[in-house]
Parts: structure tokens; C-alpha cells; sequence
């Protein structure tokens, strides 16, 4: 038997870590650095694993004939080319490798394919930054805080490791496994400056080219350094009348819910709230329903889900039995929220980017449709899809989007977003004087 349900808490669950994506140097081959994986399949194997990916996609893909239409893509060619490339792999990173790619080919960052446990260091991984963030601003990498001599903010990254960055991100958009090229590149541009290493592997030595506000090019040399520390998921901060409720990520269960619950209870003092959900990817959809249900009131609605119900989905989703199943296979499933008995009063404004993707989509249009929110800055990252885990033969995971959303404002987001009231992004002037642009942009039109 090829598959094997996978336990499911709701739209994501725990899975296997997969391997960096820029790993440091490890004790054995990359993808099985303590060689636990064991020997390669044989070709038989390989071809039985690709063909139960491919029945799991016919049965629970729910985006399949969207992404089909969206970006021509041939199933059997695709397929074919995968099996060539599965057959002549000789290493475990060239057979994951095979199969990320066949299922980027999507562009469906809730299709996703996660390696085996092994396929991870049992030491685990240390986290290094490089000593500075950015943002891309119109196509342009900006420095947006660092601790680098001769690196400002509101500086341009050129060239990173001697490639120039438009190369760098024109590699990131063709091979992105997301909907919107946009999307894509947010996530680089948030996550390229912090890289894992198996614990005691050092770093590798960096080097990043900028061009300063003068017009100035700079070499600069990078000693990555040890992380320390922790961010805040949620927290609260007061400017003037308005709270600023910043909510970095969805993701965990009771606890993290109960903390967005009491500081949205803390910020509903204020006579105005703007609520910042750049970057956010997303999480389990229960945490962040708590947003539009800590500001909307009575039964507020989130969306309505196409669902493609097949037996293999709902034995992964109990919570869907009960839905009435077309002839066509199809459910439909309204979402919606218990809220407060009584609406926030004040105005809302959301800050989105392309970076706040699934969960965090649906929340910023639920907040436009129940709360009257005025969404500020970027398109969002154009992606839902409340996947369910399929384990294969191998012990890896492959999560299936089983859903086509439409949003409380009767929009779809998968491919598309949501889209702002009001553009707003960086710009290298406002981050050389230290200005966050789209928050006063959004504060603005918050204040009473």
C-alpha cells in the first residue's frame, strides 16, 4: 500500500522538517546527512511512489484544473519528465529534487512535498543571520535595518555572493512553487538574510555589493553570526489614539489564539487600531479567525470553500463529514466565526503585503467585508488551499490543497490575492530616515 493517512489538526499540521534551503557543508551526502535513509529505491520503487502522487492529485487536488488552465501545463508530459528524472537520479537530493520540482511546476505553495525525517540532521540546525534585513521596493532589494559597517538603510543589495539580484530573483520567480511571482520574491527578500546550518557546521563566509544613496558601490564581506533571541508574534503598541497590533505569524493552537484574543481586547480601548500583517505566512485557520473575531460582532463570515470531497479527504478531515457531496464530488462549505456581541467602533486599517499568504488572505478580506478595515500597502501573496498530509511509501509527505476559496468579499484568492485599498510600499528615502512608509500610510487613514 502506497498511502497512509496523516494525522490533521486543521489546514496545517507538524511535518517532517525538510532540508535548508542553502545548507551548510554536513558529515554525509545532502538530503541524508547521517545516512539513516538508507539505499536508494530501485526503479520499480520510484516509479510506484510517482504514481501514487499523481492518484493523490487526481483524487484531492483541488486547484488542479485551475493551475492546468493558469499555466499550460501538460499532466502526462510533466509526469513523464518527472519519471526520467527520478530514474536517472543517484542521490537522495536529486530524487527530492525531482519531485520538488514536478510539483513546483504548479505553483501552489500549499503543494508542497516534505522529505522524510532522515532526510534532516538528527543534531538539529543552528540559525545565523547576516547582520541586516531588506525589503524589495519596485523590483529593488533595500537594506531595511543593519548592524554592517558601511551598510545603510535605504542602501540597495546589487549583488549577493558576486550575482547580481536581479539575477538572484529572476532565479527566485522561475523556480518559485508559489501562485504569484510577487509572492516569491517577498519571501526571499524576508528570508535570504538568515540561513541554517547543521549544529556545529560553521558558516560559510558571505559577500553582498551595494550602492549607497550617493550612487556609491560598496564590496562588503559577511561573518555570519548566531541568533539569539525571539521576536514577539503578537504584540501591542500605542501611537497617539491608535493601537498597532502586530501579528507576525498564525500558526500554534490554544495559546496562540488566546494571546491574539487579549490583545485585540487590549487594543479595542483605542479609538482607532491598525492591525500589521506584513509578512505573515499564514498558519491554522482557528488562530486566525480569532482576529476577525476579536473586531466583528455576531456570526462573522470568512468565506465559502469548494470542496473536493473525496473519500481519501474527509477520512483526513472528520470535521467534514457531514457535508452534502455534489455528483460532481464537489461540497460547498460556508466559514464563518463566533465574534463579540458588539462590533469595534473605530476605524480600521490592515497593512498587507505580498508576503501574507492563506490565513492571513482570509482574515485581511474578512476584516474589509465585516469590519469596514481599509487595506493598505501590496497585492497579497494569492494563495489558499487548507491542505491535508498523504504519506508515501518513502515516509515522505506530500500536503494536497483540497479547497477553492472564495473570500467574504466573494473574491477568489488563490492566484489572485487581495488586493489593497491603498498602495503604499518602501521606499529607499523613507528607510534611510528611519520611517516605516506604509505604516504612517496606514495610520493615516485610521485616525479619526
Amino acid at each position: 500500500m502506497w498511502l497512509a493517512a496523516a494525522a490533521c489538526t486543521s489546514t496545517s499540521v507538524a511535518r517532517p522538517p525538510a532540508p535548508p534551503r542553502r545548507p551548510g557543508p554536513t558529515t554525509g551526502p545532502a538530503h541524508d546527512p547521517d545516512l539513516r535513509r538508507g539505499e536508494l529505491p530501485s526503479a520499480l520503487m520510484r516509479k510506484h511512489e510517482l504514481a501514487a502522487i499523481r492518484d493523490a492529485l487526481d483524487k484531492m487536488y483541488a486547484h488542479r484544473k485551475d493551475k492546468e488552465e493558469r499555466y499550460h501545463i501538460d499532466e502526462d508530459a510533466l509526469f513523464g519528465k518527472a519519471e526520467d528524472a527520478l530514474l536517472a537520479a543517484n542521490s537522495w537530493q536529486a530524487i527530492d529534487a525531482a519531485i520538488y520540482s514536478t510539483l513546483a511546476a504548479f505553483h501552489d505553495s500549499h503543494l508542497v512535498y516534505h522529505p522524510p525525517q532522515e532526510a534532516a540532521p538528527a543534531r538539529g540546525y543552528t540559525s545565523f543571520r547576516l547582520g541586516l534585513t531588506t525589503v524589495l521596493a519596485q523590483g529593488h532589494l533595500l537594506v531595511e535595518s543593519s548592524e554592517l559597517a558601511g551598510v545603510a538603510p535605504g542602501d540597495e543589495v546589487i549583488a549577493i555572493d558576486g550575482k547580481p539580484t536581479a539575477d538572484v530573483l529572476a532565479d527566485v520567480v522561475a523556480a518559485r512553487a508559489v501562485s504569484r511571482p510577487e509572492a516569491a520574491i517577498a519571501a526571499f527578500a524576508k528570508t535570504w538574510t538568515s540561513v541554517l546550518y547543521p549544529k556545529g557546521d560553521p558558516p560559510r563566509k558571505r559577500r553582498i555589493k551595494t550602492r549607497d544613496r550617493a550612487g556609491a558601490e560598496h564590496d562588503i564581506a559577511i561573518d555570519p553570526h548566531e541568533a539569539h533571541g525571539k521576536h514577539e508574534v503578537v504584540a501591542v503598541a500605542q501611537q497617539g489614539d491608535v493601537a498597532i497590533v502586530s501579528i507576525k505569524a498564525l500558526e500554534g493552537g490554544k495559546a496562540r489564539a488566546k494571546a491574539i484574543d487579549e490583545t485585540l481586547e487590549k487594543a479595542r480601548a483605542a479609538k482607532a487600531i491598525v492591525i500589521d500583517l506584513r509578512g505573515d505566512r499564514g498558519g491554522v485557520d482557528q488562530v486566525g479567525y480569532r482576529v476577525v473575531a476579536g473586531l466583528a460582532e455576531g456570526k462573522a463570515r470568512l468565506g465559502t470553500a469548494q470542496i473536493l470531497a473525496a473519500e481519501e479527504t474527509i477520512a483526513r478531515r472528520p470535521s467534514w463529514k457531514k457535508l452534502v457531496v455534489g455528483a460532481d464530488g464537489w461540497a460547498t462549505l460556508d466559514i464563518t466565526v463566533d465574534a463579540l456581541p458588539a462590533r469595534y467602533p473605530g476605524r480600521v486599517a490592515v497593512l498587507v503585503d505580498a508576503g501574507c499568504v492563506s490565513t492571513c488572505e482570509v482574515v485581511a478580506a474578512a476584516l474589509r467585508a465585516d469590519v469596514g478595515a481599509v487595506l493598505v500597502g501590496e497585492t497579497t501573496g494569492g494563495s489558499s488551499g487548507a491542505p491535508v498530509d498523504v504519506t508515501l511509501a518513502s515516509h515522505a509527505v506530500i500536503a494536497i490543497p483540497t479547497w477553492n476559496l472564495v473570500s467574504a468579499e466573494g473574491k477568489p484568492i488563490e492566484g489572485d490575492g487581495v488586493v489593497p485599498d491603498v498602495v503604499a510600499e518602501p521606499t529607499a528615502d523613507a528607510l534611510a530616515a528611519g520611517r516605516d512608509l506604509p505604516l504612517e500610510t496606514a495610520l493615516a487613514r485610521a485616525r479619526p
